[in-house]
């Protein structure tokens, strides 16, 4: 290779908008595997203006959403989303591209932060049924949370897409 098209190659890898750490990896096989895929087959993605705007509105009600939680419950303990608005739009991604490969099922784990944001915005289950069940005046099935706390909310639905694809999620 000509050492300009090196250079382009590795600005590409290292100075564009995504990163990825793989430098503490403990496994040097691991480590220059990474690297490997990293440096030379990063793809190029340039998603068309429509999904820029989807993916703008999600995050987009994704902080408002937060914002009102602020000031709704000021002194309640949330787990607000604050530095994972992206990942709204990820899982949102997530799921629809694997039910589009075939996936029927979703059993979604996670640690609170966020969790009532991914209920809202991803899994589209009512804002009005979260306030009530954070609020404690909602009777929710007993499959659906592990009762201790009121931030273990859950949810099941099956999510329908314009084209007619169906994923049951859980979460």
């Amino acid at each position: 290779m000509k050492l300009r098209d090196i250079i382009k190659r590795l600005e590409k890898a290292y100075c564009g908008t995504l990163a990825a750490e793989y430098l503490n990896l403990t496994s040097r096989e691991e480590s220059n595997f990474l690297r490997n895929k990293f440096e030379t087959e990063w793809p190029d993605y340039n998603p068309p203006k429509s999904i820029k705007m989807d993916i703008h509105e999600h995050i987009s009600w994704s902080v408002l959403f937060e914002e009102f939680l602020q000031k709704k419950f000021t002194t309640a303990k949330r787990f607000g989303l604050e530095g994972l608005e992206g990942a709204i739009t990820g899982m949102r991604s997530i799921v629809r591209r694997s039910g589009e490969l075939g996936v029927k099922n979703f059993n979604i784990g996670m640690a609170h932060r966020g969790r009532l944001n991914v209920l809202a915005n991803v899994l589209r289950k009512p804002i009005s049924q979260i306030l009530a069940e954070f609020q404690g005046n909602y009777v929710q099935e007993e499959s659906m949370t592990s009762g201790d706390v009121k931030y273990h909310l859950g949810t099941h639905l099956t999510r329908v897409y314009g084209d007619g694809l169906k994923v049951d999620i859980v979460k």
